[in-house]
Protein backbone atom coordinates (compact mmCIF):
# COMPACT_ATOMS: atom_id res chain seq x y z
CA UNK A 1 0.00 0.00 0.00
CA UNK A 2 2.84 2.38 0.77
CA UNK A 3 4.42 1.75 -2.63
CA UNK A 4 1.08 2.48 -4.31
CA UNK A 5 0.76 5.80 -2.47
CA UNK A 6 4.34 6.76 -3.28
CA UNK A 7 3.91 5.92 -6.99
CA UNK A 8 0.64 7.86 -7.32
CA UNK A 9 2.09 10.70 -5.25
CA UNK A 10 5.07 10.97 -7.59
CA UNK A 11 2.75 10.90 -10.60
CA UNK A 12 0.53 13.66 -9.20
CA UNK A 13 3.62 15.61 -8.11
CA UNK A 14 5.06 15.46 -11.63
CA UNK A 15 1.78 16.44 -13.31
CA UNK A 16 1.21 19.44 -11.04
CA UNK A 17 4.89 20.42 -10.60
CA UNK A 18 5.50 24.15 -10.04
CA UNK A 19 1.89 25.16 -10.40
CA UNK A 20 2.73 28.69 -9.20
CA UNK A 21 5.33 29.44 -11.87
CA UNK A 22 3.27 28.57 -14.95
CA UNK A 23 1.57 31.48 -16.70
CA UNK A 24 -2.19 30.99 -16.96
CA UNK A 25 -3.30 30.25 -20.53
CA UNK A 26 -6.66 30.93 -22.10
CA UNK A 27 -7.60 27.59 -23.62
CA UNK A 28 -9.89 29.13 -26.26
CA UNK A 29 -7.28 31.45 -27.75
CA UNK A 30 -4.07 29.76 -26.57
CA UNK A 31 -2.63 33.09 -25.38
CA UNK A 32 -1.45 34.01 -21.88
CA UNK A 33 -4.30 35.19 -19.68
CA UNK A 34 -3.02 36.89 -16.52
CA UNK A 35 -6.51 37.37 -15.02
CA UNK A 36 -7.87 34.00 -16.10
CA UNK A 37 -9.30 31.05 -14.23
CA UNK A 38 -7.07 28.29 -15.63
CA UNK A 39 -4.65 28.39 -12.69
CA UNK A 40 -7.54 28.07 -10.25
CA UNK A 41 -8.93 25.13 -12.24
CA UNK A 42 -5.52 23.42 -12.15
CA UNK A 43 -5.31 23.79 -8.38
CA UNK A 44 -8.89 22.63 -7.90
CA UNK A 45 -8.23 19.58 -10.10
CA UNK A 46 -5.11 18.66 -8.13
CA UNK A 47 -6.87 19.00 -4.78
CA UNK A 48 -9.94 17.08 -6.01
CA UNK A 49 -7.85 14.20 -7.37
CA UNK A 50 -5.76 13.94 -4.20
CA UNK A 51 -8.79 13.97 -1.90
CA UNK A 52 -10.76 11.41 -3.92
CA UNK A 53 -7.74 9.11 -4.26
CA UNK A 54 -6.95 9.24 -0.55
CA UNK A 55 -10.60 8.80 0.41
CA UNK A 56 -11.04 5.67 -1.71
CA UNK A 57 -7.69 4.26 -0.64
CA UNK A 58 -8.43 4.72 3.07
CA UNK A 59 -12.02 3.53 2.75
CA UNK A 60 -11.03 0.35 0.92
CA UNK A 61 -8.65 -0.63 3.71
CA UNK A 62 -11.11 0.11 6.52
CA UNK A 63 -14.18 -1.52 4.96
CA UNK A 64 -12.33 -4.83 4.63
CA UNK A 65 -12.20 -5.15 8.43
CA UNK A 66 -15.85 -6.21 8.64
CA UNK A 67 -15.91 -9.23 6.27
CA UNK A 68 -12.62 -10.59 7.60
CA UNK A 69 -13.90 -10.55 11.17
CA UNK A 70 -17.29 -12.17 10.51
CA UNK A 71 -16.35 -15.56 12.01
CA UNK A 72 -15.03 -13.84 15.14
CA UNK A 73 -18.23 -11.79 15.39
CA UNK A 74 -20.40 -14.92 15.25
CA UNK A 75 -18.26 -16.69 17.87
CA UNK A 76 -18.26 -13.72 20.24
CA UNK A 77 -22.03 -13.25 19.93
CA UNK A 78 -22.64 -16.81 21.05
CA UNK A 79 -20.52 -16.12 24.15
CA UNK A 80 -22.36 -12.82 24.84
CA UNK A 81 -19.24 -10.67 24.52
CA UNK A 82 -19.44 -7.08 23.31
CA UNK A 83 -17.72 -7.34 19.99
CA UNK A 84 -18.21 -3.76 18.85
CA UNK A 85 -15.49 -2.45 21.14
CA UNK A 86 -12.99 -4.84 19.53
CA UNK A 87 -14.15 -3.87 16.04
CA UNK A 88 -13.99 -0.18 16.93
CA UNK A 89 -10.44 -0.62 18.20
CA UNK A 90 -9.31 -2.38 15.03
CA UNK A 91 -10.94 0.29 12.86
CA UNK A 92 -9.31 3.04 14.92
CA UNK A 93 -5.89 1.40 14.48
CA UNK A 94 -6.39 1.18 10.72
CA UNK A 95 -7.42 4.83 10.56
CA UNK A 96 -4.24 5.92 12.33
CA UNK A 97 -2.11 3.83 9.96
CA UNK A 98 -3.99 5.33 7.02
CA UNK A 99 -3.27 8.78 8.45
CA UNK A 100 0.43 7.99 8.29
CA UNK A 101 0.06 7.03 4.62
CA UNK A 102 -1.86 10.25 3.94
CA UNK A 103 1.05 12.24 5.41
CA UNK A 104 3.50 10.45 3.10
CA UNK A 105 1.29 11.13 0.06
CA UNK A 106 0.79 14.79 1.00
CA UNK A 107 4.52 15.38 1.55
CA UNK A 108 5.24 14.09 -1.96
CA UNK A 109 2.41 15.97 -3.70
CA UNK A 110 2.76 19.33 -1.93
CA UNK A 111 6.54 19.63 -2.59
Amino acid sequence: RASQLIAIGLLVGIVFYKLDNRPPINFKTGEPDPGGQSDIRDRTGAIFFAIIFLWFNTLSSIVTVFPMERALLIRERTQHVRYWSILFGKTLCRITISGFYVCIFASIVIQ
